[in-house]
């Protein structure tokens, strides 16, 4: 089933990249802003927010730090991200993507800076918040940018955007461990010192190619009059179907950094050696990569609901797979499949977002279920490392995982469900 999903993705990729390309052939730099998108988020979240925990390890052994300053590091990029994700929507509706992704990225590239040559741990945790602040000021005006450009195909390009994170995941899984054993003690400041460097290039070419689009541009899909009387009856945030789409976030970004925190832990404890656990997630990031182009065009086809309900079951199932079979094919399959899933749940949710509002209110709409998904980030860990804890076993978090990423099934049936209500 993998190799015929993967086979689809590779297909729809050689078609549809091209297509989109040439529907933009008046202006050479729109041609770039797909790839670029996905280069900033890249940088935005794999680096500055995923990239951190391989680096944990080097960082407490140069400078003497507990688990719990290490946590509290982490916590503090996650509370910046948090506490500015919606005040980054209000703002690009009303200034443009392209000044605050600019004005993102310099907090990101002052952060990497920071973090590259800072001892105290107030520094750290000052530079690390830094970064997730600058990751709230690029994430959300990159994808109201690029649905600005692409309201027709925002499956899609979302899919293909959002595949920067497993991008992201699969170099710097491979580049990070490979820079800290050829330096030296403190070589985890050389790392940080690259990804400033990245970030400064980034956001020169940023600076040089994102412009706004027109509100005018963003408005090719008319409101049908079904769905005017639903705008017109409430606001942004008390809109019923993104409310339901920011638990659906939430229950990603709760269920997401689970994962990413105790997958690779588990599968040590369960027997499985850390080289093969580190290819399995990279593996995972990689098929992330392509299957956020499938994912976009089958949500496009099928609907964001219907393809939401496909991705929360899956991934349900892929992660219920290692607690009952805690082996290196479980463990193995589990990744294979939530690598698989991981994109279409972003992508989906995002384009379901943006659709679900007028063109002049996405970015306040983008913000409002992204402040969901960081608060899910900031509790997983927490729930989850609460209950492994008291149980004593990884499986317990993961069954609470699964069982989770069920209700988010649930969750996008009852958006079917008002969908086909609307349309009535």
């Amino acid at each position: 089933m993998v190799c015929c999903f993967l086979r689809y993705i590779l297909v729809t990729w050689l078609i549809q990249i091209p297509q989109l390309t040439a529907n933009l052939t008046s202006t050479q730099p729109r041609r770039l802003f797909i790839p670029l998108a996905m280069i900033m988020v890249m940088v935005a979240l794999a680096l500055a927010r995923l990239a951190y925990g391989l680096l944990v390890p080097s960082m407490r052994f140069d400078l003497s730090l507990s688990v719990q300053q290490a946590g509290l590091l982490g916590t503090a990029t996650s509370l910046g991200y948090l506490l500015f994700v919606l005040p980054a929507g209000i703002v690009t509706r009303r200034y443009g993507s392209r000044r605050i992704i600019l004005s993102g990225f310099l907090c990101v590239l002052l952060g990497f800076t920071g973090l590259a040559i800072a001892g105290a741990l107030y520094w750290l945790v000052l530079w690390m918040a830094l970064l997730g602040i600058g990751t709230a000021f690029i994430y959300t005006p990159v994808i109201t940018f690029i649905v600005g450009w692409y309201p027709d195909r925002r499956g899609l390009v979302l899919g293909l955007v959002n595949s920067g994170i497993g991008l992201g995941v699969f170099v710097s899984g491979i580049l990070v461990p490979w820079l800290i054993s050829i330096g030296g003690q403190d070589s985890w400041r050389s790392v940080w010192a690259l990804f400033a460097l990245i970030t400064a290039v980034v956001w020169v070419a940023a600076m040089a190619i994102v412009r706004d689009p027109k509100i005018s541009e963003t408005s090719v899909n008319p409101v049908s009059p079904q769905k005017e009387s639903l705008f017109a009856s409430s606001t942004v945030y008390k809109h019923p179907a993104i409310r339901l789409l920011a638990a659906c976030y939430f229950i990603l970004g709760f269920t997401y950094i689970v994962q990413a925190v105790f997958m690779y832990s588990y599968a040590i404890e369960s027997g499985v050696s850390a080289a093969v656990a580190g290819r399995l997630s990279s593996v995972a990031g990689f098929l992330s990569i392509l299957a956020g182009f499938g994912w976009g065009v089958i949500s496009d086809r099928i609907g964001r609901a219907n393809t939401l309900m496909i991705c929360f079951y899956s991934s349900s199932v892929a992660t219920f797979i290692p607690v009952l079979m805690p082996t290196v094919i479980g463990f193995t399959i589990h990744y294979l499949l939530a690598g698989s899933m991981v994109s279409g749940l972003f992508a989906t949710i995002l384009a379901a977002t943006s659709e679900s509002v007028l063109p002049q209110e996405v970015p306040i709409a983008i913000g409002f279920v992204t402040v969901f998904f960081a608060f899910g980030q900031l509790m997983g860990p927490l729930v989850a490392g609460l209950i492994i804890d008291h149980i004593g076993s990884f499986g317990s978090g993961f069954v609470l995982s699964a069982g989770t990423m069920l209700l988010g099934g649930l969750l996008a049936f009852k958006i079917s469900l008002m969908h086909r209500s609307v349309v009535k």
